[in-house]
């Protein structure tokens, strides 16, 4: 075969008869070996030595990638190397599409035009790429004399990718009112008849709010076209070529209102900006009917070659190889457009360096495309008052933060949200349970294995801004860090840097009271001149209307936040008298600092150490949180008691409470209180302890997400059709948010089956896109994804037990629950059995392994129901104010199984408690 045949079957898959017949023509064994490594997943053939070429066949990512049909990840042509004869450079030997071999790259340049991708070395060598018809060529050129290393054709990214990487470049919002541009599979529901075509044929790339979503869609001739899926049915072709799309979409013009929004006018000139410089203008096309293309009943096509079993072919498999395999992999994730990965770690020093930059930085969002993807972007949620989102990178030891640029600033809260998301906060941390080790250098000089002594001098340098106290934070140029070490001070845990948030700005000059009216006003009435007396009419006026709304309870209070005069969190109990006043430091729920006098000499830039000090004691109480990163002391005096809230990331003070003293013989009266009003309402007791079947649909799931999105969780980690219709109908049960148990409408009264026999507390059944770290799906799949592939996580207890579904074996489909203390101690199911049993588990099947999993030997699993339907439906029982499982029974023959009633769902999501 000649270069020009090889050339024209870059694209196609191993499964192409042309492709097949190159591979037989060669001597290569089918189907080929699979790649080894998922950062490079291709697969080099090398035939130099025998006929001065290599094939590089590459794993599908998606449909825009290839020219043909193709299965999931199967195998595409997508390079040739070719390693030209002195003869032929001598010859100037005329390469596919006019490309000749210049052995001088000036002459080269004069060919082909200035190139758009080069690695110089030398002034006479290196790697320069161009551009040519529907692929790009490259020429290695080494110092001898312009000698000519190797020229490689490959297939250049589609533009859609460009677009895709591009979009997502930018904030949420910007270009338009949809999720993520990214490809998803045109669902089959939208048109049955058509399901087939439309997926073989074209893909979604942006989803709309909506429902709907734009699709492009290969026509039968000329470019693809752009078309509309309508959520109600509707469609329409938008543009005859996705370059025409993407001019109407640069002037506000598509025809689709999310996309052509005047609020989005900068972002259709970034968008224009961008055509602009990649030379983009809409090629000549007919103009395409796509309710015409629906209407056709196509020709049955020929049935495709079957994928057979997979035997290993002939490979380049050592770097020793003329150094090719090295220039593979160099080349392997930069084919479509992406750069290479790096081949040593990333250093902590990269990263810090982006901190403040915006997220559109070209530096910042290379980092996240090599790091974690084209398609993640911290969540936000500007309207709810988040200003800030995490991106999580699991597998390698590291986190990030973007804030709002304004909210980070501090400032006017009117501006918040208007600025730029930017890079606030960098982590990196040892393994836990979910993430490796970093693997990178720290800043510093820092290693996870120093003391905190050893760290102690290599921050010397910063000696004087040392804030300490479980936790080491110092001042550098231009950031903040903080050390957190392991339990006895031997080894660093993790390295924080962050660039501290800015104060919120006071509007107006205030005379604040002093700390011996603040406590004379301790239990004083809202109207009590004692306690108006501290603060400004205006703010009197907003406390006692709060308080005349409140509904205080005996176990909580609510509180009035100053949030822009004093800074200062007022609690009440049920008579209107303030038992605590809680004086903010920087931030404190987003408020102004409070800049009066403050007790005992503390100052809210005190460490805890410090303020320790200067109370010259120790603290009466004091817990500290690691898992949130605070802690707490309390000072109990005879008159009062004072609590300060101190942050283990800035060890600086969060607010100090002054609150009414602590009164041991108070509680005691509370309690015989409690005992009074217990016997009181001991019939009202009993009631409560009754059984009551939980109902579905229940009010008290999440908002129902998109059948697309749990198909996609579906497909990829084989749950049941059972819980993908619970997922879509309910969404979950947040146990926490239920309430009056005695509703027909949800609970109804059940004496089927014995109070006593209720087990398994139950907390949350997950769902999709909570909001709710707890009881997310997602988050708790990442968590628990020590399961797979045996179990899969649906919820959990209040414990830690998780309850899942079994995805293989006899008991496929059951629902049952772990024991989460046999888990902790190891960090795979595989590990566990290795400390329970003596058989070879690399030996076992499936089968073997889950039924050593859920046998009653290992006393790990626990089954409840024989499905998800029968788990909803006859198994979750509330009594008194808990929520259980009952373990279903098969009824005997000829008795009905019970069932559960309907209701419409209407989704709870109580936002928590603001807490002293």
């Amino acid at each position: 075969m000649n270069l020009e045949q090889i050339v024209a079957l870059l694209g196609k898959s191993e499964r192409n008869e042309a492709v097949q017949k190159m591979l037989s023509h060669y001597g290569i064994k089918q189907p080929l070996a699979r790649p080894k490594q998922e950062k490079n997943p291709v697969t080099p053939i090398d035939l130099k030595d025998s006929h001065g070429i290599a094939l590089i066949f590459g794993k599908v990512k998606n449909q825009a990638y290839c020219t043909d049909a193709y299965l999931e990840d199967e195998l595409y042509f997508t390079s040739l190397f070719y390693f030209p004869t002195k003869q032929a450079v001598a010859d100037g030997l005329a390469l596919p599409a006019g490309v000749k071999v210049r052995s001088n790259l000036e002459r080269q340049i004069e060919d082909l035009g200035e190139p758009i991708l080069k690695t110089v070395k030398t002034e006479t060598a290196g790697m320069y790429m161009w551009h040519c018809d529907s692929f790009n060529v490259a020429f290695d050129y080494s110092d001898i004399g312009n000698k000519i290393n190797w020229i490689m054709y490959c297939i250049h990214p589609p533009l859609i990718d460009e677009v895709i990487e591009f979009i997502n470049g930018y904030e949420h919002g910007t270009f338009g009112w949809f999720d993520l541009c990214e490809i998803e599979q045109i669902p089959r529901e939208w048109n049955p008849d058509n399901a087939e075509r439309l997926q073989e044929a074209g893909y979604s790339f942006l989803p709309l709010p909506d429902g709907s979503m734009v699709a492009l869609l290969k026509t039968d001739s000329g470019p693809d076209a752009v078309v509309y899926i309508g959520s109600e049915g509707e469609r329409w072709t938008i543009a005859n070529s996705l370059e025409a799309f993407l001019i109407l979409w640069s002037k506000g013009e598509t025809g689709i209102d999310d996309l052509d929004d005047e609020e989005c006018a900068d972002g259709h000139e970034e968008l224009a900006e961008w055509l602009k410089s990649k030379q983009i203008k809409a090629p000549a096309a007919a103009d395409f009917d796509f309710q015409a293309w629906l209407d056709e009943k196509p020709e049955a096509k020929p049935a495709t070659v079957a994928p057979v079993k997979q035997e290993p072919a002939k490979v380049m498999d050592s770097p020793e190889k003329g150094g090719l395999l090295k220039t593979v992999k160099q080349f392997a994730t930069g084919l479509f457009g992406s750069k290479p990965r790096k081949s040593e770690p990333l250093a902590a020093s990269d990263i810090i360096a982006l901190l403040g930059k915006p997220i559109n930085d070209p530096a910042v969002a290379s980092l996240l495309r090599e790091q974690f993807g084209t398609k993640s972007r911290p969540e936000t949620d500007y309207e709810n008052g988040q200003y800030f989102g995490w991106l999580y990178a699991p597998d390698k030891g590291f986190s990030l933060l973007f804030s709002d640029s304004e909210y980070r600033k501090g400032g006017d809260s009117a501006l918040w949200g208007s600025g730029e998301l930017c890079l606030n906060i960098a982590a990196f941390y040892v393994a836990t349970q979910n993430s490796p080790t970093f693997q990178g250098k720290l800043p510093f000089g820092l290693d996870f294995s120093d003391s905190k002594a050893t760290a102690r001098r290599k921050m010397s340098p910063y000696e004087a801004t040392r804030h300490s106290f479980i936790t080491d934070t110092w001042d550098t140029e231009g950031f903040r860090v903080n050390i957190f070490y392991s339990d006895n001070y031997s080894s660093i845990k993790r390295v924080v840097c962050l660039l501290p948030e800015g104060a919120v700005v006071r509007k107006l000059p205030l005379t604040y009271p002093t700390v011996n009216q603040l406590l004379n006003a301790l239990d004083k009435g809202v109207r009590d001149p004692l306690f108006t007396g501290l603060w400004r009419e205006e703010d009197n006026e907003k406390i006692q209307k709060s308080v005349s709304e409140m509904s205080v309870s005996e176990d909580w209070s609510e509180s009035v936040l100053l949030d822009e005069s004093y800074g200062v969190d007022l609690y009440f109990n049920e008579e209107e008298q303030v038992w605590a006043i809680v004086l903010c430091g920087n931030r404190y729920f987003n408020s102004v600092d409070w800049e009066g006098e403050l007790i005992q000499g503390l100052d809210f830039d005190d460490s805890p150490e410090m303020a320790f000090q200067k109370f010259q004691r120790e603290p009466d109480e004091r817990e500290d949180d690691m898992e949130n990163s605070i802690g707490y002391a309390t000072w109990r005096f005879p008159a009062f008691d004072v609590k300060i809230v101190y942050s283990h990331e800035s060890n600086r003070i969060y607010r100090i409470a002054l609150r009414s003293p602590y009164s041991e013989e108070s509680e005691n009266e509370a309690s015989k209180d409690d005992e009074s009003e217990n016997e009181a309402v001991e019939d009202e007791a009993v009631e409560d302890e009754s059984l009551y079947r939980v109902k579905f649909p229940n009010p008290f799931g999440y908002a129902l997400p998109k059948e697309s999105e749990v198909r996609k969780l579906q497909k990829r980690y084989g749950f049941s059709d059972g819980y993908a219709e619970f997922l879509m109908q309910h969404n979950g049960l947040d146990c926490y948010a239920c309430k009056d148990f005695g509703q027909e409408e949800f609970f109804v009264p059940d004496a089927s089956r014995d109070a006593d026999d209720i087990g398994e507390d139950i907390r949350y059944l997950f769902s999709v896109n909570s909001g709710n770290e707890y009881s997310d799906l997602k988050g708790n799949l990442e968590d628990w994804k020590m399961l797979l592939p045996y179990f899969f996580p649906i919820g959990d207890d209040a414990g830690g037990n998780v309850f899942v579904e079994v995805l293989v074996g006899p008991l496929k489909g059951a629902i049952g629950n772990l024991d989460h203390g046999r888990l902790y101690s190891v960090d795979t199911l595989a590990e566990l059995l290795e400390e329970e049993e003596d058989a070879e588990l690399e030996d076992m099947t499936e089968e073997q392994m889950i039924e050593l999993l859920t046998s009653e030997d290992l006393d790990l699993f626990w089954l409840h129901a024989p499905s998800m339907e029968v788990f909803v439906r006859d198994c979750i029982f509330a009594k008194g104010d808990s929520f259980g499982v009952i373990d279903y029974e098969q009824p005997d023959e000829g008795e009905a199984a019970p069932s559960g009633g309907k209701s419409a769902t209407n989704p709870a999501n109580d936002a928590p408690e603001k807490q002293d």
